[in-house]
């Protein structure tokens, strides 16, 4: 077919026939394939039978969905003996864009993979891509995103809703998804998520990115955080150019209120808005922690007494590995592998420059509702490493020990080692356990390992950065300079050996006719040039004679007219005047 257009509440959909198979729905499209309002789906709703859901291929030029629309494996009520949702495997030559749509693998069994392959992605308007579970014993699906140019997720619908990729867990035993993402730009701004946590004792699945430039911006977030007894997963940025992390999510408290408001009954870390905070960053934590800020989540939000096994152990956080030629951390952006209780995550950043400013962050803190766990270990190896505008690297703990900071760099800039004893002078108190995060108290950017409640178990903060070589690029000159003096005052006619002088030419005396030239002889024809010649040759005319001019005369008396009118004459040396009678000289004496 050229084209497929769906719309209105039309569905085109598989189910089981009444022996129980089901098959799969297989779409090969000449150019676009148009969803509004409307769907495609592989839905099983049992009537004692249990089979597996069939998958959903999808071929095309191009893919969008809007208003609604939907593409999903389903099974919403299985029966005890649980079954696997269908695979979903879209590729298309050129774009998928979703609007308040979405693409789904959900099931009480375990999940299907979901694979898109397009040449660019774009999730708005609380668009998901997910993979989720429900069951005791089952895992999420993997989800696998492969793009050529542009992957946007970015925003939230009206409902509060982030815009998303997300593999997780609410079952009690099951594991998360994996999310993998191969782009060479990836933007996930303006509170959107890529999300793999666990709400289970199951471990929560990892998030890979592999990408030339990374971007969260305003809220956007990579989480893998887990809210009970399982281990957070992990996040691995593998970046060839920037990752830059910054930015809140202003509208963040408004699109809580709104969820809750829908669902009074949920609290507000249990909502679907599976975000870790409003800040932009990577969180791998444990613990129950929202805020508005940008990052990277691995933490442990796990609280105790929120899980219906109060003796269950509480899961650690998990690992964060960023590589990239430049790591921007800016206005309250973090990168987290905390735990309210539990042991801390390791952060390895590996980037040619990282910055670090206005607030932002890099902590595996450990216990931060007062309990145990020791603070993960942080790895920083750059060249240059800036931190300003009370922007932190802590490893602390708040029972336990605190972990090892190790920063390899040829230079640091703006942050400072702070111990215990310095943190409690400038605080102006010796008990630390009252805050949750006491160095971030302090107007100043810091790198701090401590126990809040233990000074012996402070952690350790090694520097391994290059100092200048002054040496460097010097030539050695010799111990024993020569005497010009003493060179001067021989006779070298007097000197054994074959004595020689050496003209290096340079603008001294030119080389011979029968020596080579060098680069710095230069030629110079002192003869005039032909058209100098040839003008010479032509005949010249004679000049014109002058004009004879009258030479002017001083004049030396004067003389009276019969009229009365006086004249001014000059009497020549040999000569003297003829005026007659009537032009007497008149000299000043003749007229007393």
């Amino acid at each position: 077919s050229p084209s497929l257009f769906l719309s209105d509440g039309s569905e085109i959909r598989v189910t089981p026939s009444p022996f129980g198979d089901i098959g799969n729905i297989n779409i090969d499209v000449r150019d676009e394939i148009s969803l509004s309002g409307s769907g495609i789906s592989a839905f099983v709703d049992f009537g004692g039978v249990a089979p597996d859901s069939g998958d959903i291929n999808i071929q095309a030029e191009s893919l969008s969905l809007s208003d609604g629309s939907f593409i999903r494996t389903l099974i919403p009520n299985p029966p005890e003996d649980v079954s696997d949702a269908g695979n979903i495997n879209i590729d298309v030559r050129d774009r998928v864009a979703l609007a308040n749509s979405l693409i789904a693998s959900s099931v009480f069994g375990t999940t299907g993979q979901i694979s898109i392959r397009a040449r660019s992605l774009s999730l708005t308007d609380g668009a998901q891509i997910r993979s989720d579970i429900v069951s005791q014993l089952s895992s999420a699906g993997n989800i696998e995103i492969n793009v050529e140019d542009l992957a946007s997720i970015t925003g939230a619908n009206e409902a509060g809703y982030s815009s998303g990729i997300f593999a997780s867990i609410d079952s009690s035993e099951g594991r998360g998804g994996n999310i993998t993402v191969t782009a060479p730009l990836l933007r996930v701004w303006d509170g959107a998520v890529l999300n793999a946590q666990t709400r289970s004792g199951g471990r929560g699945g990892d998030i890979v990115v592999n990408a030339s430039t990374f971007e969260a911006i305003n809220g956007g977030q990579l989480i893998t955080t887990t809210f009970g007894g399982g281990r957070a997963g992990n996040i691995i940025l593998n970046i060839t150019d920037r990752a830059i992390i910054e930015g809140q999510d202003l509208v963040y408290p408004n699109r809580i209120a709104r969820l809750a408001e829908a669902d009074a009954s949920i609290a507000p870390v249990k909502l679907k808005i599976p975000i870790e905070s409003g800040a932009s960053g990577l969180f791998s934590n444990t613990g129950a922690g929202v805020s508005p800020a940008s990052g990277l989540f691995a933490n442990t939000d796990a609280d105790p007494a929120s899980i219906e096994n109060a003796s269950a152990t509480i899961g650690n956080a998990g690992d964060i590995q960023l590589r990239a030629n430049f790591v921007g951390l800016d206005r309250g952006a973090f990168l987290s592998s905390e735990t309210t209780t539990g042991t801390g995550g390791n952060i390895t950043v590996q980037a040619r420059n990282l910055q670090l400013r206005n607030n932002s962050g890099i902590s595996t803190t450990a216990g931060r509702s007062g309990a145990g766990g020791n603070g993960g270990n942080i790895i920083i190896d750059a060249q240059t490493i800036v931190g300003l505008e009370n922007s932190d690297i802590a490893a602390n703990a708040f029972d336990g020990s605190g972990g090892q900071i190790e920063i390899n760099a040829d230079g640091i800039f703006g942050l400072e080692t702070i111990s215990r004893e310095e943190l409690q002078n400038r605080l102006g108190t010796d008990d630390l356990a009252q805050f949750e995060n006491p160095n971030q108290l302090l107007d100043s950017s810091d790198i701090v390992a401590i126990s809040q409640t233990n000074p012996a178990l402070s952690g350790q903060i090694v520097f391994n950065v290059q100092d200048p070589n002054p040496a460097s690029g010097l030539v050695e000159l010799p111990e024993n300079v020569i005497d010009p003096s003493a060179i001067l005052n021989r006779n070298p006619c007097q000197q054994r050996g074959d004595s020689k002088f050496t003209i290096t030419g340079r603008g001294g005396i030119a080389p011979g006719p029968r020596e080579s030239q060098g680069g710095d002889a230069v030629w110079a024809d002192l003869r005039p040039p032909s058209w100098q010649a040839r003008e010479a040759q032509k005949p010249v005319a004679a000049a014109p004679a002058p004009s004879p001019s009258m030479r002017i005369v001083e004049a030396t008396s004067l003389v009276v007219g019969h009229d009365g009118e006086i004249i001014l004459v000059a009497e020549t040396p040999d000569k003297a005047p003829s005026h007659g009678s009537w032009a007497s000289p008149t000299t000043c004496s003749g007229n007393r």
